[in-house]
């Protein structure tokens, strides 16, 4: 059973650095319920490592100082990680809701954790909590009180979750409640059988389940959020097309300077006339119809509003025969409209050349407009 026992604690010291790991570079690792979750982890892996050393010095009457002191640190360890325990779950809860556990509450649950610590102290010196038969551990009379003390304080964490019920999820509830659970069903097993010494790895998975619940799914939440947040940072609200900060990225990135590359500048017809006229609704209404139909023969990520009535198409890589025909797919699809949905002007070349290219294609735009205006002078004013 010692080779057993030492073999799943080397696992779970393992299974516990990766979670610590994981844990430390998460983005929200500055938050005190993130930093809790770390003290609880290390604490853990402190106590997983202090009990491995007492079954691996086990049997070596040589080693009885090793024994005795790495043996005291595995039992105080069970206290101490309770106490952090109950640190982690004060934080969660109040992270949910108001704080409520007042100063004479904590400080009892403190005196109670220092005063079980004091306890198993002089009861391990005087050999009630545990004795060496030839270099081998064995249980001592006091040793059940030892159960039934980490026992007790399991139930303590019991007690403030359940008298928070009303702000935790079934989530949050299933989550730190594995933590009294698991452990405590380890401890009992271990007072029917003495052997079996599995409370460290019992509690490893609760932690493991604890971080997979909880921190794993809020990670996923905040990531989430931020690149919604991004994503509006870069996205046009009306069209969810890249907007001018994109553009301007584009603008200012390195790239390959000898990279072919076509431009394509995009002034909508009309929309000042149909925002006085019809009113900003059907403004919009425009925008968005020119831009689903930019949508069809383009990639999203190459088209750019840049202004109000302006968009760009950045097309790196593309000869200038094919965008020449892309663009005209686009003219062809306006003439079912009744009239041109935008005025269009290409230019093609370097990227080393990309503002002339800019001004060029903008320039031939110009001359499409003023055609427009032409064919409707109504549009003009």
């Amino acid at each position: 059973m010692k080779d057993q026992i030492i073999a799943v604690e080397i696992f779970a010291l393992l299974m516990s650095a990766i979670i610590l790991y994981g844990s430390l570079f998460h983005t929200e690792q500055k938050s005190s319920l993130r930093k809790a979750l770390n003290y609880l982890i290390i604490v853990n892996m402190i106590a997983l490592f202090a009990d491995m050393l007492s079954w691996v010095y086990d049997g070596m009457p040589e080693h009885l100082m090793l024994l005795n002191v790495t043996t005291l640190l595995s039992m105080l360890m069970s206290i101490v990680l309770t106490g952090v325990f109950l640190y982690y779950v004060y934080q969660y809860i109040s992270e949910k809701s108001a704080i409520i556990l007042g100063p004479v509450r904590i400080v009892l649950i403190c005196a109670l954790l220092v005063l079980s610590i004091v306890c198993i102290t002089i009861a391990s010196t005087k050999g009630y909590m545990y004795t060496f038969e030839d270099g081998y551990y064995m249980p001592g009379e006091f040793y059940d009180l030892y159960i039934a003390d980490n026992v007790l304080n399991l139930a303590i964490a019991a007690l403030i979750i359940f008298s928070s019920v009303r702000y935790l999820s079934r989530r949050d509830i299933l989550a730190i409640s594995s933590y009294v659970v698991i452990p405590s069903i380890s401890m009992l097993i271990n007072l029917v059988n003495p052997d079996f010494s599995m409370f460290y790895p019992a509690s490893s998975v609760s932690i493991l389940v604890i971080y997979i619940l909880l921190h794993a799914e809020r990670e996923r939440q905040f990531l989430e959020e931020e690149l919604r947040h991004a994503e509006h940072a870069t996205r046009d609200e009306l069209t969810g097309l890249l907007n001018r900060r994109s553009y301007m990225e584009f603008l200012e990135s390195t790239e390959d300077p000898n990279q072919r590359i076509g431009v394509i500048f995009c002034d909508i017809n009309g929309l000042k006339y149909t925002n006085e006229q019809q009113g900003t609704a059907a403004g919009d209404k425009l925008i968005c119809d020119f831009a689903s139909l930019l949508k069809i023969h383009f990639r999203k990520r190459e088209i750019f509003r840049i202004n109000g009535d302006e968009f760009v198409i950045l097309l790196p890589g593309i000869s200038e025969a094919l965008m020449e025909t892309r663009l005209h797919k686009v003219e062809s699809t306006m003439k079912e409209f009744e009239f041109p949905l935008a005025s269009m002007g290409c230019c093609h070349g370097s990227r080393a050349e990309l503002t002339y290219l800019l001004k060029q294609a903008e320039a031939n735009m110009q001359e499409q407009k003023l055609a427009f205006y032409q064919q409707y002078p109504l549009f003009k004013h």
